[in-house]
C-alpha cells in the first residue's frame, strides 16, 4: 500500500511510510498546477482514504492503483473547503478496510461499487 505525490512531468516528490494499520504521507511543499495524487495497493477492497486533513476519511474502493489531480486553482476547488490543498503541509491517509464499518458507510460503499458498475439509480437496499 503506497500513496505518492507526482508533479506534472510524474517525477515522485514524495512518497508514504507504514503507519498503524495503513500508510501517511505528509508533504510539506506548497502543491502545484499539475501535481497529483497516487494511491497504489497491493490487493481489490475497501480502503479508507484521506487526500487533505479538510477533508477527513472516506471509503473508496480500490483494486490496483488510482490517481487524484490536486485542484490547485481556485476555479478547480470550488466544491471544496476554501482551505482544501493549501498552505504547505498536507496529511494523506490510506488504510485498508478490515472489519464491517457502519451502516452508513456500507451505504456509500454500495453506492459506490453500483456507479462503477455503471448503475445510478436511487439506492432501493436498505443498508
Amino acid at each position: 500500500m503506497k500513496i505518492m505525490i507526482l508533479d506534472a512531468n510524474e517525477t515522485i516528490l514524495a512518497s508514504s511510510r507504514k503507519s498503524g494499520y495503513g500508510v501517511s504521507l505528509v508533504y510539506q511543499e506548497p502543491y502545484e498546477e499539475g501535481d497529483q495524487v497516487v494511491l497504489e495497493v497491493d490487493e481489490p477492497g475497501i480502503y479508507l482514504i484521506q487526500l487533505d486533513e479538510t477533508l477527513g476519511t472516506h471509503p473508496i474502493y480500490l483494486e490496483k492503483e488510482a490517481s487524484f489531480t490536486i485542484p490547485v486553482s481556485e476555479v478547480k476547488r470550488t466544491c471544496y473547503s476554501r482551505y482544501a490543498f493549501q498552505g504547505s503541509r498536507h496529511l494523506l491517509t490510506l488504510s485498508h478496510v478490515v472489519s464491517l464499518p457502519p451502516a452508513g458507510i456500507l451505504h456509500a460503499i454500495h453506492m459506490i461499487i453500483m456507479r462503477r458498475k455503471g448503475y445510478s439509480p436511487p439506492c432501493k437496499c436498505q443498508c
